[in-house]
């Protein structure tokens, strides 16, 4: 496994925080009793391995789920290529030692300086030493002679091998086959022993680092990753006399060991199939670090080393928990007075038997704690370290079996700030958090604007959390609402054990509250000799009921919001369903332009909900009905479609539509519409109409007229705004990405683009907006009933007319101001 030094301890790893222990902050752990010099440390870990680039049992799980060998690269190395390069031979270090043997399968020639000296047969066992600047061998066995000198300081002993006639090198316990053994003086009365000549692929053949076992796409995966590695050591040697180590310090090299080994096949076909194939990024070799398991989660290269590697991040990783990983969770436990021993051996700092550890941060993407500072509380007296320091103590002391092989420790919790929205009383927040293995429910804190507002446990149902995160448990989540007093604030979450002032930051969000009411006129319409107005309106500021009042031609009338509107409920949590208004206003026959307001209620001011332009009929007179649905621009004119009857008669009756206020043309209503038939089966289905008229590139009103079967008292049907484009011209384009409610919003976010003549395409991202919700389908089919009752009662006494049209727009909040809205547009004569 490569790493800058194999003994960069930052491996995956959770600090257990079990029955014995507490943790005295979001990160500090002590004995129950802190007093005690017998305290134990129980920590409980994922993965082995420094963490950064490849996970090998990830890249086995990945197999396991089908993955190719590309596609596991690529998932470990992101934004890389996998290229082919022809790659040059290696010199690979094997020991820097005082004395070594060689045992011998075949016979081999001692050259110095690339000059025959000695020649030992096949079955001889011989000694290397070094002796002050000489470099001797001496053969031990089956029988032993005398000592020879082969060179001096300055001289290169080297031993050429034969291809299935392996020497078993003693300081390394393994055998080799391949390329030339060269010995070297490091020192006085040291040798330097490294392995060179040797091809990409034979060297690769000796790499020991997977069982050869594992699926082949694993297999295929290491393969490359080892080569490009190696590849990478080629342009940064280790040293000018050898490229790289044998052992994991850069990758695990045991040479015919590894080719003569069970399965060795598998592995030698691996590196076949995937010859001179590496990773690169920019056209260079990678830094392909791998290691064994990742615990749930690799690591970003800084954190564990000291550049900044693009390819390098951390990333979920699920798969690490593949089959036979039985390092995926590990236990390790420590006493306290073993803790302060170890720190006095290896840090020369006495703070006798340690009692609690205080863990301040930073951590690592993934949780781990090579970088993260320390405090140190034992019986003598406190210090500082980093988690690095503090595994390095340990492992440098422990026995094998208790030595810690992961840096990413459970002490920080996990946890979401998922929402803050405004709400009766305040602001509600939500979101989980827990404390993995502390036993106890985690609380959050909530402050605004710096100040305390509240205090939770995060105890509530959140099977989302438990189905998404292994090990994570189902009771994490919390909502609570919290009082806020500016319009804007910033809301930020604190997650902390019970009676522990240790906080860890879940975020914060900055949050407005509206303080202004919004709503909808749903309806103005006539009836008899009155106005009709009904709609909702809500104030964010009080549950309770609202004043509304009603402008028709400047003249104020009051009505109140407080009927029940259950179809508001799955819209406004919280709010309560109270909030409808439905009222007569008088008016006299004619045109009126009728204006609703929402009365504010504290700070803020008054909204207007809607504005529409009403007929009041005097009696007798009978005025068609109907709907103006759509209005688009196709192929540079203006296309419109509806629906218009005449309660006086079942045929079809003219639509005049006017552009920019200049009569187009007509078009008459007669197209079949089923859904409008329903409605008034007496009339039939035939009342539907679609025109296409001519027009100009750019902006136009356009009004369509339900002209009247009887005296010429026709019915505006609606007047819209609409940009041509013209035929020739690139339509705009985009995607409505998302639709999402949170709370009492919708969320829409998307992107939109357009090309002006020759300029490239333009495109932007089309921020977030919120609106109050659109209430639709109830209230149209409740309109539709009332018009189905309301003509039956006019054929029976040919006297009533009623004109409904229905518009569900809300209204931005507005500065109230009381004096009268403009008059609309004059209907034709």
């Amino acid at each position: 496994m490569p790493t800058t030094s194999r003994r960069a301890y930052a491996i995956v790893g959770m600090l257990a925080l079990t029955a014995s222990l507490v943790v005295a902050g979001a990160g500090a752990v002590q004995m129950a009793s802190a007093q005690s010099v017998s305290t134990t440390f129980d920590f409980e870990g994922g993965g082995w391995g420094h963490g950064v680039g490849m996970s090998q049992w990830g890249a086995k799980g990945r197999a396991d789920a089908g993955q190719s060998a590309p596609q596991i690269l690529a998932a470990y190395y992101q934004n890389t290529q996998l290229t082919s390069q022809s790659l040059g031979n290696l010199r690979v270090h094997l020991a820097t030692i005082d004395s070594t043997t060689f045992t011998l399968s075949g016979a081999i020639t001692w050259l110095v300086n690339g000059v025959a000296k000695a020649q030992s047969p096949a079955g001889d066992t011989v000694a290397v030493r070094a002796v002050g600047d000489s470099i001797r061998i001496q053969t031990m066995a089956p029988a032993v002679y005398p000592e020879i000198v082969l060179g001096g300081a300055a001289d290169v002993v080297s031993v050429t091998l034969k291809s299935g006639e392996p020497v078993l090198v003693g300081a390394t316990g393994n055998h080799y086959h391949a390329g030339r053994l060269v010995i070297r003086r490091a020192a006085t009365n040291q040798l330097q022993i490294t392995l060179d000549s040797l091809t990409m692929q034979a060297y690769l053949y000796g790499i020991a680092e997977v069982p050869a076992s594992w699926p082949v796409e694993a297999l295929r995966a290491q393969a490359i990753a080892a080569r490009t590695y190696a590849a990478m050591r080629l342009r940064s040697p280790q040293s000018d006399t050898f490229d790289i180590y044998a052992t994991t310090q850069d990758q695990n090299y045991t040479g015919w060991d590894k080719e003569s080994s069970d399965q060795a096949a598998r592995w030698i076909a691996a590196v076949n199939d995937t010859n001179q194939q590496i990773v690169t990024y920019n056209g260079a070799p990678i830094s392909a670090f791998y290691f064994s398991s990742s615990g749930g989660a690799t690591e970003n290269s800084e954190y564990v080393f000291v550049d900044t590697l693009p390819y390098a991040r951390s990333i979920a990783d699920p798969f690490d928990n593949a089959v036979g990983n039985s390092n995926f969770r590990w236990k390790r436990s420590y006493a306290g007075i073993e803790l302060g021993a170890w720190l006095k051996t290896s840090r020369a700092v006495d703070v006798g038997s340690v009692t609690k550890l205080d863990f301040l941060g930073p951590f690592g993407a993934s949780g781990r704690i090579d970088r993260s500072l320390i405090n140190v509380t034992g019986t003598n007296g406190t210090t500082q370290i980093t988690g690095g320091q503090l595994m390095a103590a340990i492992n440098a002391n422990a026995p094998n079996s208790r030595q810690m092989p992961s840096s990413l420790v459970f002490i920080k919790p996990n946890g979401s700030f998922d929402a803050a929205v405004f709400a009766p009383g305040g602001v509600r927040v939500a979101g989980w958090t827990y404390y993995p293995y502390a036993g106890a429910s985690a609380r959050v804190q909530v402050t605004v604007d710096g100040n305390v507002a509240g205090d939770v446990v995060a105890s509530g149902a959140r099977g989302d959390v438990a189905a998404a995160i292994p090990g994570a448990p189902a009771n994490a989540g919390f909502d609570t609402i919290v009082p806020i007093q500016n319009e804007t604030s910033t809301v930020c979450l604190n997650a902390h054990l019970p009676n522990n002032s240790m906080l860890f930051s879940l975020g914060c969000k900055s949050v407005t509250v509206p303080t202004q009411p919004f709503g909808s006129l749903d309806v103005a319409v006539n009836t008899g000799n009155s106005l009709r107005v009904s709609g909702w309106a809500v104030d964010p500021q009080t549950q309770g009921l609202l004043e509304i009042h009603v402008y028709v031609d400047g003249q104020i009338s009051g009505l109140v919001a407080n009927r029940e509107r259950s179809d508001l409920a799955p819209y406004l949590p919280g709010w309560g369903t109270s909030h409808g208004f439905d009222g007569v206003v008088a008016a006299a026959p004619g045109l009126h332009n009728v204006c609703v307001y929402a009365i504010n209620v504290g700070p803020g001011s008054h909204v207007l909900v809607g504005c529409r332009s009403v007929q009041v009929l005097p009696p007798h007179a009978t005025r068609p009905i109907g709907s103006f649905d759509t209005l688009a621009s196709v192929d540079g004119s203006i296309n419109l479609a509806g629906w218009a009857l005449d309660p006086d008669t079942a045929d079809p009756i003219d639509v005049h539509v006017y552009i920019d206020g200049v009569l187009a043309g007509g078009t008459p209503a007669n197209r079949s519409r089923t859904d409008v038939g329903a409605v008034f089966p007496a009339y039939g289905a035939r009342h539907g109409f679609e025109a296409t008229f001519a027009a100009t590139p750019g902006a136009h009103t356009v009004c369509a007229y339900a002209i009247n079967d009887g005296p010429p008292d026709h019915t505006l049907l609606a007047c819209r705004s609409l940009v041509v484009i013209a035929r020739d011209a690139p339509a705009p384009f985009g995607s409505l990405d998302v639709i999402a409610r949170s709370g009492t919003t919708l969320h829409r976010s998307g992107r939109s683009c357009h090309r002006r003549g020759s300029l490239p395409i333009r495109c932007r991202n089309r921020l977030p907006s919120r609106r109050p919700p659109r209430l639709r389908g109830r209230l149209a089919d409740r309109e539709r009933a009332h018009a189905s009752v309301r003509l039956r009662h006019q054929q029976q006494r040919d006297r009533t007319a009623h004109a409904a049209r229905l518009s569900h727009r809300v209204i931005r909040p507005a500065p109230w101001s009381p004096r009268p809205p403009r008059t609309t547009r004059t209907p034709p004569s």
